[in-house]
């Protein structure tokens, strides 16, 4: 399949995808920003910043309708890993209403494209472990593999109680998408004491933590400690992320490494 066929494949009638640049369009990112991730001026990359990242080598593409008002946007900067040039993928936003559209999957697709022309094979980011919706599209549909588990990556005041956790991926461009791992033995969940030591173990997580958030902080707060917990532990001790399970509850799926 093309790069162009790939990038087009399932979008929406009158939807296009193009690169982004210049005032309009910079300011129109911001305005997607803040339809997402509200006015904290902490979460909020400025028009400023993607005008230097972008003459710096950056990367910024973005999902249209017919009328060109910007449904979404993804948005990296050039990168080093391991000594070895590489792509850091900064923000995918998607508009509230205009999300399960695929419009997320295709950005992601027209950004391994342009990242393929220009001769990278790698690209990392980080996303919060606790949005399912999130873990299936970065390990099952794009194929990304978590490389690394982040304590309060952009500080604990940054989103409230449930603080700013964040699992880094690796994502080989020319990857195959990831494949659904086998059940778990055993599932970590809210109320677990000990922790088995047999994988393949389930890691829980809510199945709308958004919403949990919003709504009860305190338990959200809760889910954050449990799960780091369990990250932490069995990442610590030679485990990998095989992949993640949609159900009730959504889990990942970690496995050792010996």
């Amino acid at each position: 399949m093309s790069a162009g066929a790939g990038e087009a494949a399932g979008l929406p009638a009158g939807v296009t995808l193009r690169p982004l640049a210049g005032g309009d369009d910079l300011a129109a990112c911001l305005e997607v920003q803040q339809a997402v991730w509200g006015n904290d001026p902490r979460e909020l990359v400025l028009p400023i910043v993607l005008e230097a990242t972008l003459r710096a080598g950056g990367l910024l593409g973005g999902a249209c309708d017919e009328a060109g008002r910007l449904l979404g946007f993804v948005y990296g900067m050039p990168a080093a890993r391991d000594g070895r040039l590489a792509h850091w993928s900064h923000l995918l936003a998607v508009r509230p209403e205009a999300r399960r559209l695929g419009l997320g999957l295709a950005l992601k697709h027209w950004q391994r494209a342009r990242l393929r022309e220009q001769g990278v094979e790698r690209a990392y980011w980080s996303y919060d472990p606790l949005l399912a919706g999130n873990a299936h599209l970065n390990l099952n549909l794009l194929g990304a593999r978590v490389v690394e588990y982040v304590q309060e990556m952009y500080g604990g005041e940054v989103q409230g109680t449930a603080g700013s956790d964040r699992l880094i991926v690796e994502w080989v461009l020319v990857a195959p998408a990831g494949t659904a791992p086998a059940p778990p033995r055993e599932v970590v969940g809210l109320e677990t004491a000990a922790l088995p030591e047999a994988g393949p173990i389930g890691v829980a997580v809510p199945g709308d933590f958004s919403a949990l958030s919003a709504g009860d902080p305190v338990l959200a707060g809760r889910w954050r400690a449990a799960t780091r917990r369990a990250f932490t532990h069995y990442l610590a001790r030679g485990f990998c992320v095989a992949g993640f399970r949609r159900g009730d509850p959504p889990l990942y799926v970690l496995e050792s490494g010996t």
